[in-house]
């Protein structure tokens, strides 16, 4: 089951510019983060928008594509969109828990398109104001609309702020426990709208400094900054060891980010990647920090033993993967291998985090004994840091792992 704690919450009325400014300093917070967000995109002499991704996981770049490309073409942190030639908005993004691209699009743009921390936002031609973003959970984008769309029209930390013509102060951010768009609105507005770390601060009529923050746990927008809030999915949840798992950052109001997996190893990206090797019960923590707290979400992996690892020399029938020599390394170490028969294989470094360092041999190898040696680079050609390594063997339905370590 999930499991929420709030560990702290702070006192977060800013009554002065001087703490706002201080609010500034912390970096961006918004609710999603797609894992892969170094994408290419062009577009052909067809108008065809084209958009790849590499994912490490299937260890092939996955692309895709959309006719009749308009204008405006964006990417922001993994996120693409653009403008159709019949004036339509469009945006995708490459999900790799499901291994898939999801493009959305809404007809009747105006002006204004904008892709900022994890969300779109533009005007339709009827002066209303439109965002959208994906939930990785639902598998699909989330879009809502307000009406009466006046001035000011800003996006930041995942939050969005505006003027009505009614000249009403108007905020919103996408709830991911509830998925959908929390909207609230304040009336009395002077001067001064803006957005830091997902709270939204003016003045009001009176000259009184006014601040709005979203409340994740009760959904609800208060006087207050945005509270802090640990929210994360992951996909597999179940598998054989060697399980690969995706860890989506769906967080609200947080300014840095810690994963402890469970088996020793943490990682301190938005969204990131695991890799298990040992069979087992795992309680993966993220705990996040921000300017509203520091809270934490809990969930399990579960890993059971496949061909992966314990087992392996019961189910090898004759398919082996010897030791590296020297172990530990500087600099070059020769993994040996034997083959049962001539077959198609895969062998492979990665890090002590799961991630692919190195394709050292893939295609079809001979019966018998064979060798290989990495030079302890990257699959750029840059040396890799010391420390632990593991090399993977995958010939059918035979696969076995084992540890390097590089050292000075």
């Amino acid at each position: 089951m999930f499991k929420h704690i709030i560990i702290k919450k702070q006192n977060c009325i800013y009554i002065s510019v001087l703490i706002v400014l201080l609010m500034s300093l912390f970096s961006n917070a918004y609710a999603y983060s797609p894992p892969l967000q170094d994408v290419q995109t062009w577009v052909d002499a067809t108008n065809h928008v084209h958009y790849k991704v590499f994912d490490p996981k299937l260890g092939s770049w996955q692309e895709g594509s959309t006719s009749g490309y308009g204008s405006n073409l964006t990417t922001d942190e993994g996120i693409v969109t653009w403008i159709g030639n019949s004036n339509s908005v469009w945006y995708t993004v490459y999900d790799p828990n499901q291994g898939l691209w999801y493009t959305g699009s809404n007809t009747g743009y105006g002006s204004l398109l904008t892709c900022m921390s994890g969300i779109v936002v533009w005007l339709s031609s009827n002066n209303n104001v439109w965002y959208t973003s994906y939930d990785p959970q639902r598998e699909s984008w989330h879009t809502g609309n307000t009406a009466g769309y006046g001035s000011n029209l800003t996006t930041s930390s995942g939050v969005i702020t505006w003027l009505s013509s009614s000249n009403v102060v108007y905020y919103t951010v996408y709830d991911p426990v509830r998925g959908v768009w929390a909207t609230g609105s304040t009336s009395g507005y002077s001067s001064g709208l803006t957005i830091t770390v997902a709270t939204v601060f003016w003045i009001d009529n009176l000259g009184h400094a006014q601040t709005r923050g979203f409340n994740c746990g009760t959904g609800t927008w208060n006087d207050d900054a945005t509270q802090s809030f640990a929210y994360f999915i992951f996909s597999p949840a179940l598998g054989n060891t060697p399980l690969w798992v995706w860890f989506t950052d769906m967080s609200v109001g947080a300014t840095s980010w810690t994963w402890a997996f469970g088996d020793g190893q943490i990682s301190t990206d938005r969204s990131t990647s695991h890799i298990y090797l040992i069979q087992g019960v795992y309680s993966v923590m993220q705990n996040v920090t921000g300017p509203g707290g520091n809270t934490y979400w809990r969930d399990t992996v579960i890993v059971q033993s496949g061909s992966g690892l314990e087992e392996l020399s019961s189910l090898s029938q004759g398919n082996v993967l010897g030791a590296s020599m020297p172990n530990p390394c500087q600099s070059y170490t020769t993994i040996s291998y034997s083959m049962a028969k001539n077959a198609v294989i895969k062998l492979q470094i990665y890090s002590s985090s799961g991630t692919l360092v190195r394709k050292l041999r893939s295609g079809v190898e001979h019966k018998g004994i064979n060798h290989v040696t990495w030079d302890g680079r990257d699959e750029i050609g840059h040396q890799v840091s010391n420390g632990i390594y593991f090399y993977r063997l995958e010939v059918e339905n035979f696969s076995e792992m084992k540890k390097i370590i590089k050292i000075e």
